[in-house]
């Protein structure tokens, strides 16, 4: 028993140590630049890091960021890993609202089925009694007394009539009860199928960035991430206004920004920028060209040169891939001793822009 209790007490101890190494935390967005096709998201977080390794979970973010554009900075701290993950939250049939729910519905079912069943027993005796009063219905036949004759042919008459009556009442009453349980089954269908609740709002599937952090003493860490996404653009309008023709005309520019990230951008710093993301900002080498009609265009044909000049500015490429040859999305590609590194896209393929002297 001392040892069972002494497991416990270890195992414990190990559980509130490995919490103690994992830390969610939020993020907020401190400036977004929005280009023409696509949106550059910049966001901040701090946390209190311990030294040696901690595992840092970063939620609510949005999933269709693209991957590949995922930098971390951090302040004194070093990352060893990131990867994003996404969190697909409870689904609606494990919520205790939702279970609620479809307790209150099978057991609306459950009492118009029981309904039905009774009346099922009624239409059986109506059944019976129709059949029993056509069986008798000769005994008049019988009779030489006029009056008992017709007395007893009122009688059927009144009984069938109200036997009848019965039966389309007792028919029409199964029919609402078993369309108000085909539009309770179907209703439980579609709510099943797409995971919404009157009276429970799920929460749509979001982005988490899990990084390893690794820092020499406790302190307070601050961390930078920016991100790519392409739900986002935005295209300028122009408001031309002039008073007479001999007054100046004044034009104004104004942007409309579309975006559809799942972000809130609300009381958020945005910047709208004409340039190009996926075309890089540094200037190209021109080299000399001779019109003499005798030599070719620069790396017209020469690759391995614009290779040698690839290489000589630091770019760095590859592509990582299974047993099978196919290209492994999602893998954290660093530079050992940097803080550089990149994920790899759907094909596989990274990128690592190494700066020039390191």
């Amino acid at each position: 028993m001392k040892q069972l209790t002494l497991l416990l007490i270890l195992l414990g101890i190990i559980s509130e140590s490995l919490d103690a190494r994992q830390q969610q935390i939020k993020s907020e967005i401190r400036h977004v630049t929005v280009f023409s096709e696509g949106a550059q998201v910049n966001r901040i977080s701090s946390l209190e890091l311990k030294a040696g390794f901690m595992e840092v979970v970063i939620g609510d973010l949005p999933i269709n960021m693209d991957q590949s554009t995922i930098f971390v900075k951090p302040g004194a701290a070093k990352v060893r890993s990131i990867q994003f993950k996404v969190n697909k939250h409870d689904r609606a049939s494990d919520l205790p609202v939702t279970q609620e729910i479809d307790a209150e519905n099978r057991a609306a079912i459950d009492l118009l089925e029981k309904e039905n069943s009774l009346l099922n027993v009624k239409l059986e005796v109506i059944k019976q009694e129709l059949e029993f009063i056509q069986s008798n219905r000769n005994v008049s036949g019988s009779l030489k007394d006029y009056v008992a004759i017709k007395s007893m042919n009122e009688y059927y008459r009144v009984r069938l009539d109200s036997l009848l009556n019965s039966q389309w009442n007792i028919n029409e009453q199964k029919l609402a009860n078993s369309t108000q349980i085909d539009f309770i089954k179907k209703l439980v269908n579609k709510q099943s199928r797409l995971n919404i609740y009157p009276s429970q709002s799920i929460k749509a599937p979001t982005g988490e960035l899990w990084l390893t952090l690794e820092s020499d003493n406790a302190h307070r860490e601050q961390l930078e991430i920016s991100y790519y996404t392409k739900q986002a653009s935005w295209i300028p309008t122009y408001d031309f206004r002039i008073e007479n023709v001999n007054s100046p005309l004044e034009a104004t520019c104004i942007a409309n920004v579309v975006q559809q990230t799942g972000e809130d951008w609300e009381n958020v710093e945005v910047t709208v920028s004409t340039a190009n993301p996926k075309v890089s900002t540094r200037a190209p080498d021109m080299r000399l060209w001779r019109i003499d009609g005798l030599s070719k265009p620069p790396f017209a044909s020469d690759t391995r040169e614009k290779q040698k000049i690839i290489r000589a500015e630091g770019m760095v490429t590859g592509r990582v891939v299974d047993e099978s040859g196919e290209g492994v999305p999602g893998v954290n590609v660093v530079v050992i001793g940097k803080q550089l590194g990149d994920i790899t896209d759907i094909d596989g393929e990274f990128s690592i822009n190494i700066p020039r002297g390191q």
